[in-house]
């Protein structure tokens, strides 16, 4: 019976021994400092840290409440999840997970979901099973359609942006009642798209960068939207239903073709901002600067006499915005790029910059978010007069020692990079006048 005993305890040993060294190296890691967590642990925390898999042992944390899993190295879903009733926050971005399974339904506590630069394709129907979800993010992934509901939901914001969505399911809009924020940036939408209803609650609204020449059906009923962007579409002109949307404070036309503006938007009488740039715009009625709460025009790129933009800012004072902006540095000289004031190359998977860059002199300011930078531009260094400079999302793990140049700098975004404690406190220390966010 001895003998017995012992040849079983040594093959649970066994099994023990071939399971512990199934986990890589990371994954031990991560056991081993869950080990010292407390059992009412509620807030885990575990970035960077090129997990794969999630290991079983996490489900012994039962009161845990916030889970942020960002940056890892999962593929699928972690299984152990659906274990864990508790969790209210759940963020799983910048991770390559492709599909969700239906058992995150489970998950019947979870009011925040961040699975935001991923490569999910499909996203199951059981998503709409999580009653209490108020906040979802899902953008940057390649979602084509969404799954269909009779279910009235909890959500307040929805971000799908930079998906490949040609059209949203109209049960979804008609079931969220609460929606305050929306963004369906970055897809494919056309003119036929839903006809939206019963949105008493929307506040904030991003079309932008879809392929629209007008709007949808009934659009002017978001009486209490106060943020628009249909900034990069096809428009010709400022749709007539955004004229009645008398609560609107921040309207973005950008990056159209729209070659007039109509003195109806003297209607907007909350707008503060208003954003023009890049369209052929040869006529802008300067009574629109007359609006009393309007405070910023954005009018870069235009087609304007300078005669014409003289007088505006005659009567615009300080509210008038006419930098050089570029959103490609394809086909500029050396001397268009020493001219320009503004640059935005976000999302178009940059790993490196044109060495004519460091001859933008007059720069203030540089948008570079979503690409795939490991170093920090050093054409950069060359600036003296960069007021902003964004950086979000790309896997820098440190700047340069010498910040001095950047005494100008007010903003500084390195959110979703590699930057270690240690670098994050050396460089707000050498920048202690500038606004950084890591």
């Amino acid at each position: 019976m001895v003998s017995v005993m012992r040849r079983f305890t040594f093959v649970i040993l066994m099994l023990l021994s071939f399971k512990a060294q199934a986990l890589n190296r990371y994954e031990r890691d991560f056991v081993y400092q869950l080990g010292k967590l407390p059992k009412d642990t509620q807030k885990l925390t575990w970035t960077e840290g090129q997990l794969g898999e999630l290991p079983e042992q996490i489900i012994e944390l039962q009161q845990l409440k916030s889970l942020n899993l960002k940056q890892n190295n999962f593929e699928t879903w972690p299984a152990p999840l659906h274990k864990l009733g508790s969790l209210e926050t759940l963020i799983l971005d910048q991770n390559q997970i492709k599909n969700l399974p239906p058992s995150l339904s489970k998950l019947q506590n979870l009011q925040w979901l961040f699975l935001r630069h991923n490569q999910i394709q499909s996203v199951p129907k059981q998503i709409w099973d999580l009653s209490k979800l108020k906040i979802l993010y899902l953008d940057h992934n390649q979602i084509s359609q969404l799954p269909t509901t009779d279910k009235t939901l909890a959500l307040k914001e929805i971000s799908l942006s930079h998906n490949q969505l040609s059209q949203i399911p109209v049960n979804l809009l008609k079931n969220t009642p609460a929606l305050q924020v929306l963004d369906l940036s970055g897809n494919k939408l056309k003119d036929a798209i839903a006809p939206w209803e019963d949105f008493a609650e929307l506040e904030s609204l991003d079309l932008s960068e879809n392929q629209l020449t007008e709007l949808p059906v009934n659009f002017d009923q978001f009486k209490n939207l106060k943020n628009l962007s249909l900034a990069h579409n096809q428009l010709k002109s400022i749709p007539s239903e955004v004229f009645s949307l008398a609560n609107l404070e921040e309207l973005d036309v950008s990056g159209n073709n729209i070659n007039d503006l109509s003195d109806d938007l003297l209607e907007l009488k909350n707008l503060r901002t208003l954003r023009v740039s890049d369209n052929p715009i040869k006529n802008f009625p300067v009574e629109i600067l007359k609006l009393k709460k309007l405070q910023e025009v954005y009018l870069e790129g235009h087609e304007l006499s300078q005669e014409d933009i003289q007088d505006l800012k005659k009567n615009s004072g300080s509210r008038l915005h006419d930098k050089r902006v570029a959103t490609s540095l394809e086909n500029l000289s050396e001397n268009e790029i020493a001219k320009l004031d503004v640059i935005y190359l976000e999302n178009q998977s940059l790993r490196q910059l044109p060495e004519e860059l460091a001859k933008a002199e007059r720069l203030a300011e540089i948008y570079l978010g979503e690409n795939q930078l490991y170093k920090f531009p050093t054409q950069l260094l060359n600036t003296k007069n960069l007021l902003v400079i964004d950086l979000h999302h790309n896997f820098i793990s440190q700047l340069p020692k010498d910040l001095s140049q950047f005494k100008k700098l007010q903003i500084l975004n390195l959110s979703g990079n590699r930057v270690t404690e240690k670098e994050q406190t050396r460089i707000e220390e050498a920048l202690p006048n500038t606004k950084v966010t890591f």
